[in-house]
């Protein structure tokens, strides 16, 4: 009978990277005796052609042979092999993460390594069983050698850790050498109900006889939530984007530094208001306020001067020495255009000092 497939390979053309997500049990069905389920797992890997290899891992465990055959074909394989703990990372899966060339965790996912174990459905004579025995030692054996290649511990220390059933943080698995940095923007959700334990919605039966660990692992990461972490919830559930709000921050900032350049001088002052509007800091235009401030504005006396000096003109002899009006137009008229002349140089005199 074929055997579902548990991967999935997401491999597309022209780009330079490609992805294997292992999420779920590992094999539905035994490897053992099977050599159809490998081969087309082989198949799939080859297709990739040396791409840089992102393997994503959310899993329970599941069939040793099959990951120890996945170990195998990954180590072999040309390319980067980057693994991701999306999640959980647990008996036999984490035999696929030693083959990564560097293997990322986020802070609150969860990794465990554990003794092998045999479904035994039957009847078993003494022999039997020591036949089981043995068979399980030399499967141990194969899951510390692959454990010893990657840690920074001895056999015997790692054996030891699979006895007790280990549960890790990321900083412990940090610590023991099974991974290599930790993903500290990555999220992960874990909870135990009844005696299902369900992490970023991959479920899984837990009967593991360390489950006071794994309660108080979930429960410290649950509590530990840092400011950053809550923030980006917050965001999330009021629909906001952290990135916008950083963008209005900054524009409050750059307006405030501008306008706090404004000392009451009509240029520099209108200078400072086209900055705003063309989107400059206070930087691009210091330089060119502090030369403007020089520059007096127009004073009371000075006004007063030009609409004398208009007025004079026009009552002395010389204000018969005026353009011809264009045809058409009445005498009267020219003498209201001469007054509003008057008032728009005074009012654009008024413009340049700031008065209303």
């Amino acid at each position: 009978m074929k055997s579902k497939r548990f991967w999935r390979f997401v491999n597309e053309a022209g780009d330079d990277n490609a992805e294997l997500l292992l999420y779920g049990a590992i094999a539905s069905q035994s490897w053992y005796d099977d050599d159809v389920t490998p081969r087309q797992f082989n198949d799939d890997l080859k297709e990739c052609g040396g791409k840089n290899l992102t393997v994503r891992i959310n899993s329970p465990g599941g069939d040793v042979f099959a990951a120890q055959a996945i170990y195998t074909m990954l180590k072999g394989y040309s390319g980067k092999k980057t693994m991701h703990i999306d999640g959980m990372c647990a008996s036999a899966a984490t035999i696929i993460a030693c083959a990564g060339d560097n293997v990322e965790m986020p802070r609150n996912a969860l990794y465990m390594i554990h003794n092998p174990a045999s479904f035994l459905i039957g009847g078993y004579d003494e022999q039997g069983l020591a036949k089981l025995q043995k068979a399980l030692a030399s499967t141990k054996e194969t899951i510390l050698n692959v454990y010893e290649e990657r840690c920074h511990k001895t056999t015997d220390e790692l054996a030891q850790m699979m006895d007790d059933e280990t549960w890790m943080t990321a900083d412990q698995a940090l610590e023991n050498g099974f991974i290599d940095a930790i993903d500290e923007d990555y999220q992960v959700t874990a909870s135990l109900n009844d005696n299902m334990l369900i992490v970023n919605n991959i479920s899984c039966p837990c009967h593991m006889k360390n489950r006071a660990q794994l309660e108080k692992i979930i429960n410290k990461g649950e509590k530990n939530m840092d400011d950053k972490t809550l923030a980006s919830k917050l965001a999330a559930l009021l629909g906001l984007n952290p990135q916008n709000a950083n963008k209005d921050a900054d524009e409050s900032k750059r307006i405030a530094e501008l306008k706090a350049l404004k000392n009451g001088n009509v240029y520099t002052d209108a200078m400072i208001d086209r900055a705003i509007s063309d989107g400059r800091t206070a930087d691009d235009v210091a330089p060119y306020i502090e030369a403007a401030a020089g520059v007096q504005s127009p004073s009371d006396q000075a006004l007063a001067s030009v609409r004398t000096m208009i007025m004079e003109q026009m009552q002395s002899g010389s204000e018969q020495v005026t353009p011809v009006p264009k045809t058409g137009m009445p005498q009267d008229q020219t003498a209201v255009k001469k007054a509003q002349d008057i008032e728009d140089v005074v009012n654009a005199a008024n413009r340049l000092r700031g008065a209303k």
